[in-house]
């Protein structure tokens, strides 16, 4: 179908205006169906389309070869015609500027959903040739919510309602009825006018939305929206540059071919190949031949398994995951065809800190001009902060100053479209490509096609939802050629939640040989003595841990608290009795990422391997748990879910080299005010039997018993019943699926302290002219959409500084911008941290001003 057919002769339509020249409503089309096409060619989307559409069933009957001939076309019909609502005289005259133009009276400028009803025009006559009137009814369902989705190209994915949608289309035509001359332009109108019988569409028992299968069809909605909206997307961008096409960055297998001789460069590999060819080479370091193993037997299950979607990586804190995981996507780029990215996914700001950091390590500078490795999170600015190099093809630079221009359109449509070869971003982030309903947020999801997509850490994600993770993790995988790769140290098998066995690979099947080797397993002693005492004071422990001070001498100390003002009295405690002769740090969630960057460099190591602080006592949250590389030698921890105790663990003598090593358990503030509505929180250090299981590492049972506490749960009358959720996807409830799956509950409050900072280059940020320029960029309604999203990302980087989250409200602000309350004199509730000099967030005396100026 070309839509130059279904316009009629005479005076041209245009789609777009601005630039030197008008963009005519056909040339728009054709450019949206190009990029249609290119990400169909270039990222696998052409599959992925058939493949759902195949999955498709009636009555769990596939549909005919005709039947899906007819789907597929209609979803591609549905791209090329989204704008065909534009024959409106109305939006010719006023919009396009089309002054010549007569209008009948007062008519609407609307165009969207005047496409969707031309849409169901024209194609209404493909309905005839179903073979019975059941499946007419389903064919015809499929059309209407095609027809739906054109609707809301420029709006956003509402939950779907047959009765509400069809009133929106009842209502236009009985205008259109009303006023012909809306169908002036459209080549059709007689048709329109003589056969077409909407009546048809939106009667009640002419559509059969109730017969198929749910996920298949929810999936193949969204990718209709992502890739209309994506593909309208690039055309205007287009437009807008005079006719410029942004290029695609998908890796190709030389792009590939250049990573992988780049990370084959790096020492651990080198050391990796060596043991290949001699297995005494890490003779005097076994821990490294320990990691060598799991590398290698990895790396040999993916290649066994390749053509499987979802794989388990499961290995013991400090064994070289994030390494692992970097072969295994290579890997996969290079064995499997179309796979042409890498997401990195991560629970915690702080691992996607430290994961950029780790392939920064990997991939320098150079290569990362031509590969761009991206930060997606709130505070990391769309524009790196590297020099870009003048034969970057998406940066002009002056000749005169040598600065670049850059392209801020370009930029965010880069970010927006997950147009990097490695990505690095939140579960958040994840989600919101996967389920959320904006506009901006769909734009991703066509784009995930032949993606390796490796998570991290998911025993931190809402347990509540690890069923329908699984089952969707599945059938995005499968439709969209992913390939998911779940790591952790605790990792819960998901597949077991399911009714019906799915295949996912284990690519270390032999796992327990590793968590059991005396390297991994005795590298630390459990004490739980502590834990038998009942519930003790913060006195109580700081008493314990002098006594251990005075046992063990100096050593590296680490003491969780899962509650933050326990841990902050602690920490005070501690300070008091040895702030004047050993460092006393504090690491909580409530530290900016420069404090927390500042802090966990000095606990790192020298180049010669040794501590830069040999004796140091570091008090915090449970921020260091899941993959924070530090290496310590005592540790003390409040009890609270076996797999983050055992993540804890990881925290000490990580790297497996030192004896007296000892962590001891203790009980001190009740868990289950900190972790709400787990299911985890019963199964815990208090029995014996979880007790053994830490020590044995075996976490298979202490899993099961979660798993069955959960299929209860799922099976209850109520809204978390896994049937009503299956509902809602079967009836495309856009909105209550994106809220069901919306990964954090808890309510926080952003509190912006506005004073000095000043880092250890001399450089001083001053956080009132940050909340000024931020103010500014929020309130500037002039400034492109563009510009402004590149130059808020910016200041946000400056604003993480300033910003800390509370669980109240505060009851005293200055100013109350969006979400963020904005304090002036901010520095009245910092204190100076003696280890770093760092202004840190105090906020006892937040909230205690707060009370006095209540009373």
């Amino acid at each position: 179908m070309d839509i130059n057919e279904l316009l009629s002769k005479g005076a041209p339509l245009y789609a777009h205006i601005g630039r030197g020249q008008a963009e005519t409503l056909a040339e728009h089309s054709h450019l949206v169906m190009s990029f249609c096409d290119q990400l169909k060619e270039e990222n696998g989307l052409k599959e992925a389309i058939s493949r759902t559409i195949c999955s498709l069933t009636y009555n769990a009957e596939p549909l005919l070869e005709e039947e899906y001939v007819l789907v597929e076309k209609w979803f591609n019909a549905a791209i090329h015609l989204h704008d065909l609502g534009k024959v409106n005289p109305a939006f010719q005259k006023v919009k396009m500027k089309q002054k010549q133009i007569k209008l009948d009276g007062e008519m609407t400028t609307h165009h969207s959903l005047l496409s969707s009803l031309l849409f169901l025009e024209h194609y209404e006559q493909d309905l005839q040739m179903a073979e019975d009137d059941d499946k007419l009814m389903f064919l015809a369902y499929i059309l209407y919510v095609f027809s739906y989705i054109i609707s809301r190209h420029h709006s956003y994915l509402e939950d779907f309602s047959m009765e509400t949608y069809g009133d929106k289309l009842r209502i236009l035509a009985e205008k259109i009825d009303k006023k012909p001359t809306y169908l002036t332009y459209y080549a059709r109108q007689s048709n329109y006018f003589q056969k077409f019988q909407l009546d048809e569409f939106i009667e009640e028992g002419y559509l059969d939305s109730e017969s198929h299968n749910h996920y298949p069809f929810y999936i193949l909605t969204r990718l209709l929206y992502s890739t209309l909206v994506a593909s309208d997307f690039y055309a205007t961008y287009t437009y807008d540059k005079e006719g410029n096409r942004p290029k695609f960055r998908y890796l190709m297998k030389e792009d590939v071919h250049i990573l992988r001789q780049t990370y084959r460069d790096t020492k651990v590999v080198q050391g990796i190949e060596a043991y290949k060819q001699d297995p005494d080479y890490f003779s005097e370091t076994p821990i490294n031949k320990l990691r060598s193993d799991m590398y290698l037997e990895a790396e040999k299950e993916l290649i066994r398994h390749q053509n499987e979607s979802i794989f388990y990586l499961e290995a013991p804190t400090g064994s070289g995951k994030t390494n692992i995981s970097i072969n295994l996507a290579l890997t996969l780029l290079e064995e499997q065809k179309g796979l042409n990215k890498i997401l990195y996914i991560f629970p915690f700001n702080t691992l996607v800190e430290q994961t950029k950091m780790t392939l920064d390590e990997i991939f320098p500078k150079e290569i990362q001009n031509l590969y761009p490795i991206s930060v997606i999170n709130s505070v990391t600015p769309i524009i790196q902060s590297y020099e870009r190099s003048k034969e970057e093809e998406h940066v002009d630079v002056s000749e005169t100053t040598g600065k670049a221009f850059y392209d801020y359109k370009e930029e965010v449509l880069y970010r927006q479209m997950l147009q990097y070869p490695i990505t690095v971003t939140s579960h958040v982030n994840l989600f919101n490509y996967l389920f959320g309903v904006g506009r901006e947020s769909n734009l991703a999801f066509a784009h995930l096609c032949n993606s390796v997509i490796i998570i991290d850490e998911i025993q931190s994600y809402k347990n509540a939802r690890w069923m329908e993770m699984i089952e969707f993790f599945h059938q995005f995988a499968h439709l969209l050629n992913m390939k998911i790769i779940i790591m952790s140290a605790t990792l819960p098998k998901l597949d077991r939640l399911l009714n019906e066995k799915q295949e996912i690979i284990e690519l270390l099947p032999n796992a327990r040989t590793y968590f059991t080797d005396p390297l991994f397993k005795n590298r630390v002693k459990i004490h739980f003595d502590l834990i038998d005492q009942g519930v003790i004071s913060s006195k109580q422990l700081v008493d314990f841990v002098v006594e251990c001070r005075e046992k063990y001498g100096k050593k590296r100390f680490l003491i969780e608290c899962i509650n933050l003002k326990k841990a902050e009295e602690v920490y005070q405690l501690l300070h008091e009795i040895y702030g004047d002769e050993t460092p006393v740090i504090r690491l909580t969630g409530s530290h900016h990422a420069y404090y927390r960057k500042k802090v966990i460099d000095q606990l790192g190591k020298n180049k010669d391997g040794s501590f830069k602080l040999e004796d140091v006592i570091v008090v915090a949250t449970q921020v260091i748990e899941a993959g924070v590389d530090i290496d310590m030698d005592i540790g003390f921890k409040d009890i609270a879910i076996l797999d983050s105790d055992e993540q804890f663990l990881g925290r000490i003598n990580r790297s497996c080299l030192r004896e007296e090593c000892h962590v001891y358990f203790f009980n001190m503030s009740k868990a289950s005010k900190i972790y709400r509505n787990d299911f985890r929180l019963q199964f815990n250090l208090l029995e014996d039997t979880y007790r053994q299981h830490l020590l044995e590492k075996n976490f298979d049972y202490f899993y099961e018993q979660v798993f069955a506490e959960l299929r209860e749960f799922k099976s209850e009358i109520n809204e978390n019943n896994i049937l009503d959720f299956y509902k809602k996807i079967h009836q495309l409830q856009y909105g209550e699926v994106a809220a069901h799956m919306k990964l954090i509950d808890e309510q926080k409050y952003q509190v912006f302290l506005a004073y000095e900072m000043i880092l250890d280059n001399g450089t001083v940020i001053d956080g009132q002219g940050v909340w000024n320029e931020y103010k500014q960029l929020i309130e500037n309604r002039t400034m492109d959409f563009s510009e402004r999203r590149v130059k808020l990302s910016i200041v946000n980087e400056k604003m993480s500084y300033f910003l800390f989250s509370i669980y109240q409200e505060p009851s005293i602000y200055d100013q109350k911008l969006g979400d963020i309350y904005f304090i002036e004199n901010g520095e009245g509730f910092l204190q100076k941290d003696t280890f770093t000099g760092l202004l840190v967030f105090d906020e006892r005396a937040l909230e205690d001003h707060g009370k006095r100026f209540i009373l």
